[in-house]
């Protein structure tokens, strides 16, 4: 089976691991509204801030770190209400 053109194998999957959050709906709001910006769906916007935010971090095979050296807090305090702490 093809995706694409003829002769065009699909991509292997390579996103395995699954996350569940909860946010509040002012940040559901946000999310969406820059999704729809980027012309993504939010759960690719926030794969997208997450791949930026770990870039360079343990995954050397990753490209370049295109967050500017910020962290996910630094990433998702645009958000209101925001707070990221470890765990």
């Amino acid at each position: 089976m093809t995706a694409g053109g003829v002769g065009e194998m699909a991509k292997p999957i390579e996103n395995t691991e699954r996350i569940s959050t909860y946010v509040k709906p002012e940040q559901l709001e946000l999310l969406k509204a820059k999704a729809k910006e980027k012309g993504m769906t939010v759960s690719g916007y926030i794969r997208l801030l997450i791949i930026e935010g770990t870039e360079g971090q343990g995954n050397p095979d990753r490209r370049q770190d295109k967050s500017g050296g910020k962290d996910l807090a630094e990433i998702f305090s645009g958000l209101p209400g925001a707070a990221i702490r470890e765990v």
